[in-house]
């Protein structure tokens, strides 16, 4: 594979177009890897791979650092997506649940208690959401049939 092949390929699953499992599972892994620590350098954000789980979320909740939030999602996006993807059954709706389950971290990250294991609360909450992405579709597909069949 050529670089500018490459770059496309990255460009694409930064963009949300392809799935990071379609592309290569190497690509999030390299982003991380080269932008992180530029970032860093640049003051963007502060190396934290050191902080527990739950250390990142008091320091997100407490001072809305987004090197910490960035650091939670780096963490912890793969299961999130996986866990997602096997339930929902597409990469659409993967990333959608993703995507709302990272907005129910940020909203609800000063009341998780401390003895809390994050990936325990992502696993259950990317479930709970999964299903109930479902369900919504499900939902969808009969009030269309029901529609159809009246006309």
């Amino acid at each position: 594979m050529d670089l500018e092949e490459n770059a496309t390929k990255e460009e694409a699953v930064f963009r949300g177009r392809v799935s990071p499992n379609i592309a290569a599972a190497s690509t999030p892994k390299k982003f991380f890897e080269i932008i992180c620590p530029l970032l860093a350098l640049a003051g963007i954000i502060h190396q934290m791979q050191d902080a527990n789980d739950m250390d990142l979320v008091r320091e997100f909740a407490r001072h809305n650092s987004e090197a910490a939030f960035t650091e939670l999602v780096r963490r912890h996006i793969n299961l999130v997506y996986s866990v997602a993807r096997r339930c929902t059954g597409n990469d659409g709706d993967a990333h959608d649940v993703t995507q709302a389950v990272f907005i129910i971290l940020a909203r609800k990250a000063a009341g998780l208690r401390e003895k809390t294991l994050l990936t325990g609360w992502l696993y259950e909450t990317s479930r709970f959401m999964a299903s109930k992405q479902v369900r919504k579709q499900q939902g969808a597909f009969q009030d269309f049939h029901r529609t159809t069949l009246r006309l």
